[in-house]
């Protein structure tokens, strides 16, 4: 028993093997970032093609850090350090100027810990809102609402979106608390929370017209974003600000997954759909922001900051010095 805990020991302190994990977890954490996380199905193998498409969903890249390869491999580092750092107590019980390395360790396990629950414990949301609209956050369990008092895109001399503003007023109990401007890579922070901007478009409001029956709409412009009618029907439409000079809605009506009728219309005018008719009476310009809530990132930050206090207090214990005119084994 003695030796195939011996083994087992060998096996998660070899170098060689942490190499290879750390190796693991910095390839698939790369992919996690550029591959988009936590879409529906359909996202990926419209995107990649059914064969890429059908591999990532089955390693479950579209949610990685919840993946079971992945979990394990982070597993078996926070093993693999847990033991390192089991020996380095040891040794610096018997020789305290060696507690520097065990801090440094603990201090990993720490961050390493944070990491593994972060994807359990984060709380976040998408928000698509335009000017005026109050967003009731509190109800899905974060400490404040949101109301986006205005909403801007900075443009290059081109014409192509250089930066997006979106000014927003924080909301507690009824009561106007502050005031910020998001943009890209500049989130708001407030009470543990942030605030990213992400992304803008149009939603289109309208109305579907059955004899004398009248049922109002809307439906966010985009492929990407059809709108259930029913069980079996779904509309999808896209907004164009200035084609042919004019603003117009290209739709299309599908039924049981087959288009069925599509058509360009001027905002306001009627189109044909079967058996019934529709307008789109206005397009208004939303921003998209995320807001997002992590508890374990204060760990993560605690876990960076003892394992920095361990580097510099072994350091400060064991400088390394080098005589002028040697090599570091001593030679000449």
């Amino acid at each position: 028993m003695k030796e195939i805990l011996k083994r087992l020991k060998d096996h998660f302190t070899s170098l060689p093997h942490v190499l290879l994990v750390l190796g693991l977890i910095a390839v698939a954490s790369a992919l996690g970032t550029i591959i988009p996380q936590e879409r529906p199905a359909w996202f990926y193998l419209e995107r990649y093609g059914e064969f890429w498409g059908n591999f990532l969903l089955r390693l479950g890249i579209n949610n990685l850090f919840k993946s079971w390869w992945y979990v394990l491999a982070e597993v078996w580092l926070l093993v693999s350090l847990a033991l390192c750092t089991y020996d380095r107590a040891r040794l610096a019980w018997r020789r305290p100027s060696w507690w520097g390395l065990a801090l440094t360790h603990a201090g990993l396990i720490l961050i390493l810990v944070s990491l593994l629950v972060t994807p359990y414990v984060t709380r976040k949301t998408s928000v698509e809102a335009v000017p005026g609209q109050m967003v009731s956050l509190s109800s899905q369990h974060f400490p404040f609402d949101l109301k986006v008092e205005d909403f801007r895109i900075e443009h290059y001399p081109d014409g192509t979106p250089k930066q997006y503003y979106t000014k927003v007023s924080v909301w507690e109990k009824g009561e106007k608390v502050r005031e910020a401007t998001i943009s890209v890579n500049h989130p708001l922070s407030f009470q543990g929370v942030k605030v990213y901007q992400m992304d803008y478009g149009w939603l289109l409001k309208g109305r579907i017209i059955v004899g004398d029956r009248t049922t109002p709409f809307t439906v966010e412009s985009g492929p990407e974003h059809p709108l259930a009618l029913g069980p079996f029907h779904q509309l999808v439409a896209e907004y164009y600000p200035n084609l042919q000079g004019r603003p117009q809605v290209f739709y299309a009506f599908y039924f049981q997954g087959n288009p069925v009728k599509m058509g360009l219309l001027p905002l306001g005018k009627e189109g044909e759909l079967p058996g019934a008719k529709i307008v789109f009476d206005r397009a208004e310009q939303y921003t998209g922001l995320e807001v997002k809530k992590n508890p374990a990132l204060p760990f993560t930050f605690a876990g960076f900051i003892l394992a920095s206090l361990g580097v510099v207090a072994h350091l400060l214990r064991h400088p390394r010095r080098i005589k002028p005119g040697t090599n570091e084994e001593g030679g000449d």
